[in-house]
Order: structure tokens, then C-alpha cells, then sequence
């Protein structure tokens, strides 16, 4: 009798010590957290409060991490990008996991055109219909890790998303005009 409940309370312990990744309720939703976005404004991003543990990545940017080097750094609105590396990835095997499955990959920090300066071990899950990202803080600013590839469409250009690809000239809806007696009125359709 004592020796099943304390298999049981060690099994509620690490049921509670381990919460299933694909239920995270943090979040990562930045677009300038792309590869695209080389945009330099001198406000970089930085992950080094960034607290470790499971993340989703929910921006419409995209969600997956480059995986080639952003050689010169500048890029995802940082200095110091991080990139997922294809280090310890096997012939054949794609550097992202099978639905329901976790990883171990290693992503990179960019520094200039050094491809590999600090080196930083993260987790991936596939949850079927998103990934999430084991992640730790950056050892300094401003470094932090990319996702998606994507960027807002320029003015004046629309798309399904707000995001490349797709963007488009925004035509001006037609408009139709009504004159009674000096009196106009305008009517715009579609706006």
C-alpha cells in the first residue's frame, strides 16, 4: 500500500514537473523578428530577459527559424540574429521534427560575418499545427532569435495576411455619383 502511493505522487510530480510543450501560453508575436526585416532604426531587439522555457511563435512573419546563416548580422531587428543551425541534423533528416515528436538542435548567433559565434542548444516540437521553440536567454544584447520570413506589405499594397508574398496595388473602390437639382452624392462601393 505505501509503495503505490508513492508511485503515484512521484508520477503527479512529474506530470507537474513537466507540462506538455504544445500547451505554452507564451508567445512570441513580432514581425520584425524576421529574416526579411533588415531595417536598421537603432532600437534593436534583445532576448537576453527573454525567460527560458516553451514558446510559440505566432507572428505572420512566419513561425520557423532561418536556417542559413544571416551573414553580416542586421537582420530580424537586431544586431545580432540567431539562426537555426544544421549542426547534428543527419543526411535526410529535416532540421524540423515529425508531428508530435521534439528535437534537439543548436541555433547560432551572427556576429558580423561570423556564422557561428555564440552557440545556443533549443528544443523543437511539432504540434501538428504549429511548431514551439524550447528557448533560453541571449548571453547579451542586441542579440535575438529569428522566425518567419516574411514582411508587411509596403504602403499602399494589400494582401490576405498584411504579409508578403501576395502583395498587391490596393485599387480605389468604384464610386458612383448621383446630381439632384446642384446636389451630388457619392456613394463608394466595397469601402
Amino acid at each position: 500500500m505505501c509503495l503505490k502511493l508513492i508511485s503515484i505522487s512521484v508520477l503527479i510530480y512529474v506530470g507537474h514537473a513537466f507540462p506538455e510543450p504544445c500547451e505554452t501560453l507564451n508567445a512570441i508575436d513580432n514581425w520584425k523578428r524576421s529574416a526579411a526585416n533588415n531595417l536598421t532604426d537603432n532600437t534593436f531587439l534583445c532576448d537576453s530577459r527573454l525567460k527560458e522555457g516553451w514558446y510559440r511563435i505566432t507572428s505572420t512573419a512566419g513561425e520557423r527559424m532561418p536556417t542559413e546563416c544571416l551573414i553580416g548580422g542586421y537582420r530580424c531587428g537586431t544586431k545580432y540574429p540567431i539562426y537555426l543551425s544544421r549542426k547534428g541534423v543527419t543526411t535526410g533528416e529535416d532540421i524540423f521534427p515529425e508531428t508530435g515528436k521534439i528535437v534537439n538542435r543548436t541555433a547560432y548567433e551572427v556576429l558580423d560575418d561570423r556564422c557561428v559565434n555564440e552557440e545556443y542548444p533549443i528544443r523543437i516540437k511539432n504540434c501538428t499545427l504549429y511548431l514551439v521553440y524550447y528557448l533560453r536567454p541571449t548571453r547579451g544584447c542586441p542579440t535575438t532569435y529569428c522566425f518567419g520570413t516574411e514582411m508587411p506589405c509596403p504602403d499602399g499594397q494589400l494582401s490576405q495576411t498584411g504579409f508578403s508574398p501576395g502583395c498587391s496595388n490596393v485599387k480605389a473602390p468604384p464610386k458612383c455619383q448621383l446630381c439632384i437639382d446642384k446636389t451630388c452624392f457619392v456613394k463608394t462601393y466595397g469601402a
